[in-house]
């Protein structure tokens, strides 16, 4: 997966900086085609147990919603669009315009999802469910347990199997990239020296419509 970056034929939007936040306390189902009903907010990337003083929020277990607004320039909207998280700790199940587009688990990877069936002219709402919940199939590994009062109130609980905070969020940049129908989805270099010899062996990865791939090998000479 290609790391997203401007260049002539890409271009990318940045959606870091403030979101809306909610505390999921299951007291209520979530209306996903409609906005979050909260004043609260926080920034993105970042954990949200670091940057609030209240308990319910920094030894949160379970899931909070993060969501926001967005615009993509009418000239990207003939482009391929993917929508790209550095890391979401630890699943993610993602909804754009009240749409579930895409969900991921593992915190420590990114993940991306194109966007075109979903994307509108004007402003967007992009809406992540985030768990920080940990059991016995995720990475790290953790004890996970529920409790149910008598109102009907649940609890839930992590016991880490690790001795460092069980921090949680989208915790590395949120970007939207374009690029053209035709694209290079991947490319792979690896190199083969024997002696004074060496072979570059070259995998590209195209999808879309296209005739031949050519490429130029550079030494550090520029030559």
């Amino acid at each position: 997966m290609l790391y997203p970056i401007a260049t002539e034929t890409r271009h990318t939007i940045d959606l870091n900086g403030i979101w809306t936040f909610l505390l999921d306390d299951g007291s209520e189902l979530i209306d996903t085609s409609k906005s979050i009903q909260t004043e609260e907010v926080i920034a993105v990337p970042g954990s949200f147990n670091d940057q609030a003083i209240a308990s319910r929020v920094r030894n949160r277990d379970g899931s909070v919603w993060y969501e926001r607004e967005f615009v993509v320039p009418t000239s990207l909207l003939k482009d391929r669009l993917v929508l790209r998280f550095g890391s979401v700790t630890h699943r993610a199940v993602v909804y754009l315009n009240g749409e579930k587009i895409t969900e991921h688990k593992g915190g420590f990877t990114p993940f991306e999802v194109e966007i075109n069936d979903s994307i509108k002219p004007g402003k967007n709402r992009l809406l992540v469910e985030v768990s920080t919940l940990l059991d016995y199939t995720s990475l790290p590994v953790g004890n996970y347990s529920k409790e149910t009062d008598e109102n009907g109130q649940v609890t839930h609980k992590v016991d880490e199997n690790f001795d460092f905070f069980n921090y949680g969020g989208l915790h590395r940049p949120v970007k939207i990239y374009s690029t053209p129908k035709t694209y290079i989805e991947d490319i792979t270099v690896v190199p083969e020296v024997s002696g004074d010899d060496a072979t570059v062996h070259l995998d590209v990865t195209v999808k879309g419509d296209y005739d031949h791939v050519r490429t130029i090998i550079i030494d550090e000479d520029g030559q």
